[in-house]
């Protein structure tokens, strides 16, 4: 997290989860205010801000415009929560959470390939065109992103997305990151891309798995200084 270690956010986020605990809150309870958070947990507002950013995001608890934050169902969120506190708690994870992450987006190829429609097919290769009309390292690194966060988003799988998209919000905090475009270049990854969207099409999933897994092959995992997001 920008402004707190992971170690103190972890402990933030337990003493949310024990205040929520201690009030005897239920899903569809509204939450104390920032303000009473802050208080009652003797921190700063925006540390409390960015943990419950994390919590929503977790889908543990929902803000509405207007009336407040309110709990979610904690059951249908265990695995992801189990997740966020794994990560948080500051190990040596990064190795786990990229080859997590690999799987992931071979578990979304799998899935595409008996669901993509038409439409998704013309989102990504509008996307991955696009790879072609930029120069600037930055723009390259945003729109690889963009890819392989819509192919992902595409799965419909929600649970796959929600850790996904927690595994990858963790990445985006290291100093240094892997990020595929850094190493390659705007070309091949349209190349790669391009040829993996036709597999997909084609519903041939031994095909689509195959280059998916040469998209991530080992001499990718680079860990360097990024410009952008990484991909």
């Amino acid at each position: 997290m920008k402004d707190v270690s992971s170690n103190k956010f972890h402990s933030i986020l337990n003493s949310i989860h024990q205040l929520i605990e201690a009030d005897g809150l239920c899903t569809g309870d509204r939450l104390p205010s920032e303000r009473e958070l802050s208080e009652r947990l003797q921190v700063g507002r925006s540390t409390v801000r960015e943990a419950l950013r994390s919590l929503e995001l977790l889908g543990i608890i929902s803000t509405r415009r207007g009336e407040g934050t309110f709990l979610e169902s904690s059951q249908s969120n265990q695995i992801v929560e189990l997740l966020a506190k794994y990560i948080l708690q500051g190990h040596q994870v990064l190795e786990d959470l990229l080859e997590t992450r690999v799987l992931l987006e071979m578990g979304a190829v799998w899935l595409l390939c008996d669901r993509m429609k038409e439409e998704d097919l013309a989102e990504l290769l509008e996307v991955n065109d696009q790879l072609l009309q930029v120069e600037k390292l930055e723009q390259i690194v945003q729109l690889d992103s963009t890819f392989h966060e819509r192919l992902v988003s595409l799965s419909r799988n929600h649970l796959l997305i929600r850790i996904w998209q927690e595994i990858m919000q963790f990445l985006h905090t290291k100093p240094a990151v892997l990020s595929l475009s850094k190493v390659t270049g705007a070309q091949t990854l349209w190349d790669e891309h391009k040829k993996l969207l036709t597999a997909i099409h084609e519903r041939d999933m031994v095909k689509s798995l195959s280059l998916m897994k040469e998209h991530f092959r080992p001499s990718m995992f680079q860990t360097i200084e990024p410009q952008g997001n990484p991909v």
